[in-house]
Formats: structure tokens, C-alpha cells, sequence
């Protein structure tokens, strides 16, 4: 099959279908934030302990961002996307059926694990079916998925919330996983990488402007994932607020 040069067609319509897998794969991130006042009063834990649901869940996508270049090179990037999202379903609707906060975490830890290889895995493949021309414009439609998420998902989670309780949510969300592990493999194929006899490792990690970009972006993705929290009144403020 030859590369897509232009957005249009087939080309729009998969770029369409990556987005949206995309955002869900930031929304189960971002999910937590409108809804962990819920979460708090469920498991009546405190401020500081039902954030650190975040720290888990970013914890667990760290390692997954830089370990998923390795694993998906050796796996196959369609499988390890599918793998991704079969996984991320499964925790998904397990969570529904924590009775202990440190259950939670757990998965939720878990969860930043398997979400994690979705982005290393899918630039090859954005690649793969869109000419070169084409790439800078894709991914950057590709990459507005995360803030429409960081954006949306608080409205998504007031509609939801009108039907059915913080733990209904994530029934909801492992169903729409659920169906994605199966849509995708049909719409892409897998990609072959050759890789190179020499690792490029250590030369990248010695490289200066790597970890000031690093650090750049640390800030920057830390200013965007912000916490909506509760603040107690100022007699009440006994606990972390």
C-alpha cells in the first residue's frame, strides 16, 4: 500500500480514527481529576492521598514512554498498540471493583503502564501510511487529541455522572477499550522497522539539549495536568487541602 499524500478520504479518516485513540488514551488519565472529590469521600481519604493517584499514573507512564520504543521494536507496534488497549480495558473494569484505596492504586499504576506504549508505538505507523510532507502536519493533529482531552473530559464527566456513579465511568470507558482492541488491528497493518546494528542509546543520553527539552517539557506537562480539588474552609483545614 502506498503512503497518503494528501488529508483526504481514507487518509482523513484514519487520521480521525488514531485521534480519537489517542484521546481516549489521555482521557483515562485526565479522568481522575474532575472526578477524585468522588473518589475521596468513597474511600474517605484525604487530599493529599487521593492525589497521589496522579503520581502513580504518571509514574507508571514514564516508564512505559521509555521502555515502548524497545518493547514495541521487538513486538510489532500494531500488536503492541492492540496489546495496549486490550490491557488498559481489562484494568479499567477492574477498577469498578476496588474496595481498598491502595487496590486503586495499584491498577492505577497498572493503568499509566499500558498506556504508556500507545505514543512511542503509533508515530512509526503515522509515518508508515503518510508521506513525508505530510508528517508534520499529521502528528500535530494527531497530538491536539491530548489537550481536547485535558479540555473535554471534565464536561464528559459531568454528562456521565448524571447517569451513573464515579465507578459506572469506568465501565463506560473499558467498553469503548474494549471495542478499540478489536476496530484496530482492521484498520492498520503491521509496520516493519529495520534497526540499526549499533545502538544510538548513549550517544542520545549524552546529549545536552535532550534533557533541557526534558526538563522544558516536564514543566509544561505539569502546568497542564492541573488537580481540581476541594478546598476545606479555613476552620477545617486540619487535613491536606
Amino acid at each position: 500500500m502506498g503512503r497518503y499524500q494528501s488529508l483526504t478520504g481514507k487518509a482523513l479518516f484514519l487520521l480521525a480514527f488514531l485521534w480519537f485513540i489517542w484521546f481516549m488514551n489521555f482521557s483515562v488519565r485526565t479522568i481522575f481529576s474532575p472526578i477524585l472529590p468522588l473518589i475521596e469521600d468513597d474511600f474517605t481519604v484525604s487530599h493529599a492521598k487521593a492525589a497521589s493517584l496522579f503520581f502513580y499514573n504518571s509514574a507508571g507512564y514514564s516508564v512505559s514512554l521509555f521502555l515502548s520504543g524497545m518493547f514495541s521494536g521487538y513486538v510489532g507496534y500494531r500488536r503492541s498498540i492492540t496489546l495496549s488497549l486490550m490491557i488498559s480495558a481489562l484494568i479499567l473494569f477492574l477498577i469498578p471493583f476496588c474496595g481498598r484505596f491502595s487496590h486503586l492504586a495499584l491498577l492505577v499504576l497498572v493503568l499509566g503502564l499500558t498506556s504508556g506504549i500507545y505514543l512511542p508505538a503509533i508515530i512509526p505507523l503515522v509515518t508508515h501510511y503518510y508521506e513525508e510532507g505530510s508528517w508534520g502536519k499529521v502528528i500535530a493533529i494527531h497530538d491536539t487529541a491530548a489537550s481536547m482531552s485535558i479540555f473535554a473530559v471534565p464536561f464528559v464527566a459531568l454528562v456521565l455522572l448524571s447517569f451513573v456513579n464515579w465507578r459506572g465511568i469506568f465501565y463506560i470507558l473499558g467498553g469503548v477499550f474494549g471495542v478499540l482492541a478489536v476496530v484496530f488491528p482492521m484498520f492498520c497493518r503491521e509496520v516493519k522497522i529495520s534497526r540499526s546494528v549499533r545502538s544510538q542509546l548513549p550517544e542520545i543520553v549524552r546529549t545536552p539539549s535532550l534533557w533541557l527539552m526534558a526538563a522544558i517539557w516536564t514543566f509544561a506537562a505539569g502546568a497542564n495536568l492541573g488537580i481540581y480539588i476541594r478546598y476545606a474552609p479555613l476552620s477545617d483545614q486540619g487535613v491536606d487541602a
